[in-house]
């Protein structure tokens, strides 16, 4: 697969499923509106619309870092964590782009070398830091349900215990 054709790929699916979660839970966005062409009788005056919901847009991630891609054979990886109250993940990085959506609940993310932690909530999107240990954990009182794509070299690992 041409690295063209993979990056055009990881980011359509990104945007496909943090799109469908949003349509989902109703999330308020700024909203752009589509005529969708009808079945040939309602013509170019059909008023039936289609919306799209754009979540995040970012060349950074959550430590600043520039989003970059595999220049090999890529392979992406779709995930729901599900983690209860007060459980938290063990000390990790990722040496591949991770994004996470927050379908339902609190995430709270501390970057172990930068010493910043962040808190992200229902209908928020996650860019996770490269290369860069961290640690995550539930600190609500309900589920976190989190949708999470993995992009990286075919093969690799995704996420590194320290």
């Amino acid at each position: 697969m041409s690295k063209f054709k993979l990056v055009s790929t990881c980011l359509v699916a990104a945007s496909v499923l943090a799109a469908a979660a949003a349509a989902r839970n109703n999330l308020a966005s700024s909203r752009h509106p589509f005529r969708l062409a009808g079945n040939g009788d309602a013509g170019p005056s059909d008023s039936r619309r289609a919306s799209v919901s754009k979540i995040l847009s970012a060349d950074v991630n959550s430590a600043g870092q520039p989003i970059v891609f595999p220049n090999k054979s890529g392979h992406v990886d779709v995930s729901i964590f599900e983690i209860p109250p007060g459980v938290a993940l063990p000390a990790h990085l990722h040496p591949f782009p991770r994004m996470g959506y927050v379908l339902s609940g609190t995430l709270r993310v501390r970057n172990l070398e930068s010493g910043n932690a962040e808190t992200y909530g229902e209908g928020q999107f996650v860019l996770e830091s490269v290369n860069q240990w961290h640690e995550g954990d539930n600190p609500g009182k309900t589920p976190l349900r989190l949708l999470v794509i993995d992009l990286a070299e075919k093969g690799a690992k995704t996420t590194i215990l320290r």
